[in-house]
């Protein structure tokens, strides 16, 4: 996993195991509500389309661990509504490491899938995010159907 600037300059490289990845997928938990409710920052929420973006430059292992099969969301018919990462969480269980949520809409409520995830993914992904502006977005529907 590479840390790059905003130019897109590698400024550090970090090797995880696939095992650390695999470890993520076991610890996941949905929580009721909103990704604010459970102490996102307005800052570190983004739209699924932000995320996507990004999402498709990570690798294949890393999709895996972090991301859910997307038909598990289509086969309930759940609506991805946003996603958010939340840097320092309060430790649960003695476990401070960053969430990364999924935030999605039921049929009757809205939760949030959380999942645990390496300080470095998190702020791996936190890097790459730019707010102004979304050229080159990418457009939900399409790339859930492509996944």
């Amino acid at each position: 996993m590479s840390f790059i600037d905003n130019q897109n300059y590698p400024i550090r490289e970090v090797f995880l195991s696939s095992d650390q990845l695999v470890e993520i997928q076991s610890t996941r938990t949905v929580q009721r509500g909103q990704l604010e409710d459970l102490g996102f920052r307005a800052e570190t929420i983004f739209t699924l389309a932000e995320f996507l973006k990004i999402f498709k430059t990570l690798d294949p292992v890393t999709q895996k661990a972090l991301f859910p099969d997307p038909q598990w969301f289509l086969r309930h018919n759940y609506h991805i509504l946003r996603v958010g990462l939340q840097e320092n969480p309060e430790p649960v269980g003695g476990n401070g490491s960053p969430l990364f949520g999924i935030e999605y809409e039921t049929e009757f409520f809205t939760d949030v899938l959380l999942t645990p995830v390496p300080g470095e993914i998190a702020n791996n992904l936190l890097s790459q995010f730019e707010r102004p502006g979304a050229e080159g977005a990418v457009d939900p529907e399409t790339f859930m159907q492509g996944f």
